[in-house]
């Protein structure tokens, strides 16, 4: 991904987890001019690198903004989201179309399954069992973490009085919480056949649903020595299942028939018959009561049934809100979603018949594409949207407008108001759908919408913006075009000029004292912008090492008009290359880095260069080609997507989460 700001040029970065970077070797090479220059070594031996100075950046993060909501539970003004990147995130929902993030519990691993009692909240994960207090909400901690052996992932869970009853693989266990905080496991275990799902409770009687096939009934009546009653068999896979009243609503699961509900009265626990069986049925994942509704997580919905005739279930009303993977729960007209993309969200159901959307809390910590302008991030993500947030200062960044429908662009640039969108994915990723140049109007960032969206026969690499033209690299397969797009009405961009490019994979590109840079293979390609319209080849440079393809996939960033030099990050080296004349240019250093470069970009006179392994080198300028290597700085993480404006640092990962930073 590249990023390319109309001031600064951004850095983007992909990042793996935990290195250092090894011994190095920096030889210059001899340009190709009389009197060559003395190139200072530009970094310190390994041995004697400076330690990881973090003094001057400083994680600003907001917690929610980081949130992967996985399950949620509400109990009076306060919403209990379970973070699956996290632990648990609290919101004050009192004004429902404006949830406030309130305080988390972090570093708590846990899946799906959420309850809070008295003023604990309890979460699971696997083999854990979590207990916290949340009384207030405002400082709430982590009171006990409790294993239940490591054979024993829980499934579902569920309390009543002094007593947890967890669904595990092998059956049900209890767990004595007499005093919140010092919970154990009873000495008791009821082996059940099959792997265990979702577990309810009716009196004294626990019902556990079984994934291959059944129902099976324990009495709990004495905590301490439960056993098993009966089971109902059953045809499919017992997946899901809900409890209200006397009726257990049971979704059951197969791979080539239709699914079924299965409707079981429970009023005599030892005889439990199917009442009704409704085939085919839509599958749910969870099922919440309210009332005289339920209200259903599904693949492609969040659906709300009338069960005015419990035996007779009618679809009343859905909205298009994926949460078959998320959780959900009612309270007081209102329907809290942890949808499937790991976003929170607020429904207003006082209508039954058309649920509506009322707020949202977004999870960035996806972000495919990023960029900075006058203390806006500009961000699309693969669980969402395309975002603005409002991030100066920091600590109180928001989201303060977003576009549904525009998600997992890599290539995000921002230039006078709009935001250029560029598909550039990974080839067992690619669709039709993401042949396009999307143009969003930020202009004010609080109403940001869609302005102009244009069609391609290929894939966009790269994207740089020239004034009031838009450069795009476009892989056509087997070749690559640049085509320049006049944006001078950006709501009605059309395409001026189409260049077609040869010589091999066409990457990055940047603009420097009219003359645009543009990687091509193992070369760098000048054109000319005198008529920026009509760019006129100039030449083409090739570094001196065979093994450096600076043109794979990598990125060009620049330094300023007055020094006139442009900086290369390729495979192993990093690439100094001055312009003497608008038809002169020369290599004068090429130095071995030792990684895998991904990225460069400059703030100042410092330039940051990225590689594998998520390490970032620092080096000064100001007397290039002599580079200083100032420092460097690990970030943890894989798949990271950096950009940066000098002030802030945004980066993303694609498992631990967006951060944002401030650079003091």
């Amino acid at each position: 991904m590249r990023q390319i700001l109309t001031i600064v040029p951004v850095l983007a970065v992909v990042l793996l987890i935990f290195a250092r970077c090894s011994s190095t070797s920096n030889e210059p090479i001899t340009p190709p001019v009389d009197e060559p220059p003395e190139i200072a070594n530009p970094s310190e031996p390994a041995d004697t690198q400076p330690e990881l100075d973090l003094s001057n950046v400083e994680d600003v993060t907001p917690p929610w903004l980081n949130m992967d909501a996985e399950d949620v539970h509400v109990v009076g003004n306060y919403a209990y989201v379970q973070d699956g990147l996290s632990g648990l995130q609290i919101f004050d929902v009192s004004d429902q179309s404006n949830p406030v993030w309130v305080s988390s519990v972090p570093d708590i691993y846990s899946l799906k399954g959420i309850d809070v009692v008295d003023g604990y909240a309890y979460l699971k994960h696997s083999d854990k069992f979590y207990v916290i207090d949340v009384d207030p909400p405002e400082s709430a901690y982590l009171l006990q973490e409790l294993s239940v052996g490591h054979n024993n992932g829980i499934a579902d869970f569920v309390i009543r009085g002094d007593y947890i009853y967890l669904s595990c693989k092998p059956g049900l266990r209890v767990l004595d919480n007499s005093t919140p905080g010092e919970a154990f496991l009873l000495p008791v275990e009821v082996e059940l056949n099959g792997s265990q799902r979702t577990l309810e409770i009716s009196g004294d009687y626990a019902y556990v649903a079984n994934v291959s096939s059944g129902l099976d009934v324990v009495n709990i009546s004495d905590p301490h020595e439960p056993y098993w009653v009966t089971r109902l068999e059953t045809t499919k896979d017992t997946e899901r299942m809900g409890l209200r009243g006397n009726y257990l609503y049971i979704c059951q699961l197969y791979h080539h028939y239709p699914n079924e509900l299965l409707i079981v009265d429970i009023s005599d626990p030892v005889n439990l018959h199917v009442v009704r069986t409704i085939a085919p049925f839509y599958p749910f994942r969870k099922i919440e009561f309210a009332d005289n509704h339920a209200y259903v997580c599904r693949i492609d919905s969040t659906g709300v049934l009338s069960l005015d005739d419990p035996l007779s279930p009618v679809e009343q009303g859905s909205i298009g809100i994926q949460s078959y993977y998320g959780g959900i729960s009612v309270s007081d007209g209102y329907c809290y979603v942890a949808d499937s993309t790991g976003v929170f969200r607020v429904l207003d159901v006082t209508n039954p018949a058309s649920p509506v959307e009322v707020s949202r809390v977004f999870s960035l910590d996806q972000s495919t594409g990023m960029v900075i302008n006058d203390g806006y991030m500009y961000c699309t993500n693969n669980r969402s949207s395309f975002a603005v947030v409002d991030i100066d200062p920091a600590d109180s960044a928001h989201v303060v407008s977003y576009i549904d429908g525009i998600r997992d662009a890599q290539e995000l640039i921002y230039s006078g108001g709009y935001v250029y969108l560029g598909y550039n994915n990974l080839e067992d990723f690619k669709s039709e759908d993401d042949m396009k140049i999307q143009i969003v109007d930020v202009d004010p960032p609080e109403d940001a919408h869609l302005a102009c969206e244009m069609e391609f026969d290929g894939y966009v690499t790269s994207l740089l913006s020239n004034y009031n033209l838009l450069y795009a690299v476009i892989n056509n397969d087997p070749g690559y075009s640049l085509n320049i797009i006049d944006c001078t009405d950006p709501d009605n961009a059309e395409i001026a000029n189409i260049v077609q490019i040869t010589g091999g994979w066409t990457g990055a590109m940047t603009v420097l004292s009219d003359l645009l840079f543009l990687s091509v293979g193992p070369s760098i390609n000048i054109f000319s912008l005198e008529d920026p319209f009509n760019p006129e080849f100039i030449t083409s440079i090739e570094s001196s090492f065979e093994s450096s393809e600076w043109g794979i996939g990598l990125p060009i960033a620049m330094c300023d008009n007055d020094r006139n030099l442009v900086f290369i990050v390729s495979e192993y080296y990093l690439h100094v290359l001055r312009i003497e004349s608008s038809t002169e240019f020369h290599l004068i250093a090429e130095i071995e880095t030792g990684f895998y470069g991904n990225d460069i970009g400059i703030i100042g006179e410092k330039i940051w260069v990225s590689y594998d392994y998520s390490y970032v080198e620092i080096y000064d300028t100001s007397v290039a080609p002599h580079l200083n290597k100032l420092d460097y700085y690990i970030m943890e993480g894989q798949g990271t997507y950096f950009t940066t404006d000098g002030q802030y640092a945004c980066y993303s990962d694609l498992y631990s989460g967006f951060n944002l930073l401030e650079l003091q």
